[in-house]
């Protein structure tokens, strides 16, 4: 049988919004109880919200054995949520299982590693991988002689981001090497010091979530 998305994943966003909503009534009576279910009811809204904005952009048939796995893959994402996941973090997750269904590789092995490593990452590092692809992919960079390349690279992003997200390039560096525990970017050294470049796994991820236009859609919400 085949299902129609984004229909049958409207359905399930909806169940997730209820299930948050029940989370808080365990404790229903207790002051804190009240103060909690609101927390969590506002939580699972604005992922419901923001997951539906993505599932609407398009359509594409979701056959029996997706909508199993897409019953995990939202289960995760709206557990995402309670969990206190920022807005940005949840968009991204949202564009990943659009972007993912879409390509009819909405599965929930492949989900569960992309929301660990995006539920984990800080603003200002999603505005440093944005701003370091953009500046990877670009045909000026490519052009550049390898010996010097990753050296551009950094003095290029350095003018976009410090001080204006960054207080200068050494804080701007420490956040980049805080990146490679995700695996989106690896060290390259070089004489002095180490520098740090995108992998595949930031490729794979930007075809699913154009991550500087994730920022500017996230800046203009707020």
């Amino acid at each position: 049988m085949i299902e129609q998305l984004p229909d049958v994943l409207s359905a399930l966003v909806n169940d997730g919004f209820t299930f948050g909503e029940l989370q808080g009534g365990g404790i229903a009576g207790v002051a804190i109880g009240a103060v909690l279910t609101r927390l969590l009811r506002k939580r699972a809204e604005t992922a419901r919200e923001l997951l539906l904005t993505e599932l609407r952009r398009g359509e594409k048939p979701l056959t029996a054995p997706e909508v199993e796995e897409a019953v995990a893959v939202v289960y995760r994402y709206f557990r995402a949520a309670q969990e206190g996941a920022a807005r940005l973090n949840l968009r991204l997750m949202a564009k990943v299982i659009a972007g993912q269904s879409h390509l009819g590789r909405l599965t929930a092995s492949e989900f569960m590693a992309d929301a660990e490593m995006l539920a984990s990452l800080k603003y200002q590092e999603v505005v440093l991988l944005g701003t370091m692809y953009h500046a990877w992919t670009a045909d000026w960079f490519q052009e550049q002689d390898p010996r010097v390349r990753l050296g551009a690279l950094y003095e290029w992003v350095g003018t976009k981001l410090v001080p204006a997200v960054f207080r200068d390039i050494e804080e701007l560096r420490a956040t980049a090497g805080a990146i490679t525990r995700t695996g989106l970017l690896k060290p390259e050294p070089t004489l002095g010091f180490t520098v740090f470049s995108p992998t595949p796994l930031l490729d794979r991820l930007n075809s699913l979530v154009p991550l500087e236009a994730a920022i500017r859609e996230e800046d203009g919400a707020s």
